[in-house]
């Protein structure tokens, strides 16, 4: 049964991860992004333990967040897509869908590593979500754990320049 489990959760991962990564063209992206996350959220599901899996649902979150501009038709398509599941039941505007989307990624890629701790690209993404949070410390503190597990992962290195150049920033105006 476990076997079965795992071989379904494989196929919710590619087929979540084929849409993430290669979107169809005649696609909305919001769709696409809706049918990325339900995959991946099934594979997690089946497999619990499958860390690319609980990686991938936290970009395709994050995705989400950073691509949310016509807030309010945006707003109402999420709200259909997830009511009754716990997310956005409570959200009234587009901050709340943003900072949402953002906490469901931080979830999933915070249990990516807990299952797999070595894992650089998980702790990039990890990262990228603090920063959008405006959590800069702990952003940076999460791009060093990944330059430590891949000294020449460029991503983290740019992503960190990033975050750093962010905080010097809110220092000066005083944020």
């Amino acid at each position: 049964m476990a076997f079965m489990a795992k071989q379904r959760a494989q196929k919710h991962y590619n087929a979540g991860t084929r849409i993430l990564v290669n979107p169809h063209p005649s696609s909305s992206p919001q769709k696409d992004l809706a049918q990325a996350i339900k995959h991946l959220q099934k594979a997690v599901e089946l497999d619990p333990g499958f860390a690319y899996a609980f990686h991938n649902l936290a970009q395709a979150w994050y995705t989400v967040a950073e691509g949310f501009v016509a807030a309010t038709s945006s707003q109402k398509f999420w709200a259909n897509v997830y009511s009754g599941k716990g997310f956005m039941k409570d959200s009234q505007d587009v901050e709340d869908f943003i900072r949402c989307a953002l906490q469901s990624a931080l979830d999933a890629v915070d249990q990516a590593l807990a299952i797999r701790y070595e894992f650089p690209q998980a702790h990039n993404t990890r990262a990228m979500v603090l920063a959008k949070l405006g959590r800069l410390d702990e952003a940076i503190e999460a791009s060093e754990v990944a330059l430590l597990q891949a000294p020449d992962y460029r991503n983290a290195i740019d992503n960190r320049e990033k975050m750093k150049e962010l905080r010097r920033q809110s220092t000066i105006r005083g944020v």
